[in-house]
């Protein structure tokens, strides 16, 4: 480990592993992000996710058998956006994580690393979840296509939450990889 400016430490990776990243532009994400720039819009989104904590992270939660959520599951989902600092936290990283413009910028490089045979920095291994409706399946093809080195994998009968719903199957597929 060495030691980055302001002595924060700073750890280089052997290898990553990808859990259905969004990584691709969607008409939904550019919806949102155009949603977020309109002047009170963010503060709305974050005093409805604040109005109810627990229901709303229930609805907006999403597992290949809805069944499986629980109301305990909704109240440690809901706690950290309880309160307005964090229902706002929340509204700013889905705001940044989710922007159009920094997806463009992370395929572009993407591509033009694969374009020059640079390749990925650390091997990588994708998994995407089929049933997953918060990262739909088809970004997972497209990601690797810009990451062709990279290991991918398809997640059966699992959704966005494959660490929650299927963490055995999940550690089998990542495990072997991690091990090299």
């Amino acid at each position: 480990m060495r030691r980055s400016p302001g002595c924060i430490p700073a750890f280089r990776a052997t290898a990553g592993a990808a859990i259905h990243p969004p990584g691709i532009v969607e008409p939904r994400l550019v919806a949102l992000s155009l949603a977020l720039r309109v002047p009170g819009v963010a503060a709305i989104l974050a005093r409805v996710v604040r109005h109810d904590p627990p229901r709303w992270a229930h609805r907006n939660i999403h597992y290949f058998d809805e069944t499986l959520k629980s109301l305990e599951e909704a109240y440690e989902y809901g706690n950290p956006i309880a309160t307005d600092a964090g229902a706002r936290a929340f509204v700013h990283y889905l705001g940044e994580s989710l922007d159009p413009r920094g997806l463009h910028a992370f395929t572009r490089e993407l591509a033009r690393r694969r374009d020059s045979g640079e390749g990925f920095p650390v091997p990588l291994s994708l998994v995407y979840a089929r049933e997953d409706p918060t990262v739909p399946p088809k970004v997972g093809p497209k990601l690797h296509a810009l990451v062709p080195d990279a290991e991918f994998h398809w997640l059966e009968r699992s959704s966005h939450f494959a660490q929650v719903y299927s963490p055995d199957r999940l550690a089998a597929l990542l495990a072997p990889f991690l091990a090299r």
